[in-house]
């Protein structure tokens, strides 16, 4: 979306690629599940989950400058897992648990959560 940040425009390409596509979120829960039985799962895991967390982090860095203010490379790992952590959570809820959420408000909602997390460590 024009005029919204690095941060957010992944995000939600995170989500959409999920929440739009429920077996994008299947593929990965099972493969969250080998990932706990296999160390060639986990260890493709773990390699995907730094770049995940890289990007997060480089983009938070940039998002705190928009703001204004400067967020340590440091700090912005430490809030990129917090974020990944509550987007990964909230894609799993949201497909777990029996509930009534309009996708786009849901979207919308875990954006918001985590440029709380992103506002609350600057």
């Amino acid at each position: 979306v024009a005029g919204e940040s690095r941060l957010v425009s992944h995000l939600r390409a995170n989500l959409n690629f999920f929440i739009d596509t429920p077996e994008n979120f299947k593929t990965f829960f099972l493969f969250y599940y080998y990932a706990s039985l296999r160390q060639d799962y986990r260890e493709l895991n773990t390699r995907m989950t730094e770049q995940t967390l890289n990007r997060f982090a480089v983009d938070l860095c940039d998002h705190s400058l928009e703001e204004g203010r400067s967020m340590p490379i440091e700090q912005a790992r430490l809030v990129a897992a917090m974020i990944h952590r509550e987007l990964i959570g909230s894609i799993q809820q949201y497909f777990i648990t029996e509930h009534h959420s309009d996708p786009v408000v849901f979207k919308k909602q875990v954006i918001q959560a985590c440029l709380k997390l992103c506002s609350d460590s600057i």
